[in-house]
């Protein structure tokens, strides 16, 4: 997909091009979900989930991170686009990408949302109360 003057958005998991400031700036500062996790905890999560660079051109522009086992299970997380770049279709064809990705297309997705449902259900997600009523968790001490 091509942003302004004709700039293609890039959906990458290397490492390398994973923006750390941008990344805890965001979930520390703007995010809901994430508000108050300590940095340290949300560098770690970078080195153990398979993480997604969304660049425009060279730009850092956004970034999800899925928690696999690349078989039967992928949890959608983290999942951002900067402010700036919101609205243009850049999230949209983010996770198309990722969805697609060879590593994750045999496994069930989940995610978690207080926003954004209808985005979500264009591009297949369905709330599920038959699998949800199943589920237990177990919080962390605090």
């Amino acid at each position: 997909m091509s942003g302004a003057q004709g700039v293609e958005l890039t959906v990458t998991s290397d490492v390398g091009r994973i923006d750390r400031e941008k990344v805890l700036g965001y979930l520390q500062g703007e995010s809901y979900w994430a508000r108050g996790r300590r940095s340290e905890d949300i560098l770690r999560t970078l080195e153990t989930s398979l993480c997604f660079s969304i660049l425009l051109g060279d730009e850092f522009v956004g970034f999800a991170r899925v928690i696999t086992d690349q078989v039967t299970f992928n949890y959608l997380c983290d999942f951002f686009i900067l402010p700036e770049h919101q609205n243009k279709g850049f999230g949209t064809q983010a996770l198309r990408t990722i969805i697609s990705d060879d590593r994750l297309s045999r496994g069930m997705w989940i995610l978690f949302t207080k926003t954004a449902h209808e985005f979500y259900r264009r591009l297949g997600f369905v709330q599920d109360d038959g699998f949800f009523t199943r589920v237990m968790v177990k919080h962390r001490p605090e």
